[in-house]
């Protein structure tokens, strides 16, 4: 999915796909009562507000458009529409990034748990000290000594007289 939307978010829209748009909000949508561009000036100015977005934002931004305009837009409502539509896009591939990034993480948390599983399987059938055995000794001795140190019984790293 990221290999797909990174190279959509940097290209621009084609003119004749853009003018496209334009032509059909302008053809739809009546203009209000206030505009007094002709249709060929609006559709040129909605196309430039749509050839400055990536193909895919522009085909939402229209579509959107259609739905909630009822009389045809200017292009600061094309900018507003298609710069929200970005933004979610955006957002959706750093949610994306995150996610492959914990599924990678998970994936070698796996990996490690059943190689360290091999290990100590390994380490049974001849009779050696797993790993898990090993960490816990390890641990026992450390606590040991930092127990004797507490006590004034010897120094770091020094094993207590009997």
């Amino acid at each position: 999915m990221l290999a797909e939307l990174r190279p959509a978010l940097a290209l621009r829209s084609e003119w004749a796909v853009a003018v496209g748009h334009a032509t059909r909000l302008a053809a739809v949508l009546p203009a209000a009562r206030a505009d007094t561009t002709t249709i060929a000036l609006a559709i040129s100015e909605l196309g430039k507000a749509f050839a400055a977005y990536p193909p895919a934002v522009a085909q939402y931004t229209a579509d959107r458009l259609m739905e909630i305009c009822r009389f045809r837009p200017v292009p600061a409502e094309v900018h507003d529409v298609a710069k929200r539509r970005t933004v979610d896009l955006r957002i959706a591939e750093a949610m994306a990034e995150r996610v492959l990034e914990a599924r990678a993480a998970a994936a070698e948390e796996r990996a490690r748990r059943a190689a360290e599983e091999c290990e100590e399987a390994a380490a049974r059938a001849e009779g050696r000290e797993t790993p898990s055995e090993r960490r816990r000794r390890v641990a026992e001795e450390t606590m040991a000594m930092f127990r004797g140190i507490g006590r004034g019984d010897g120094a770091a790293g020094e094993q207590p007289e009997a």
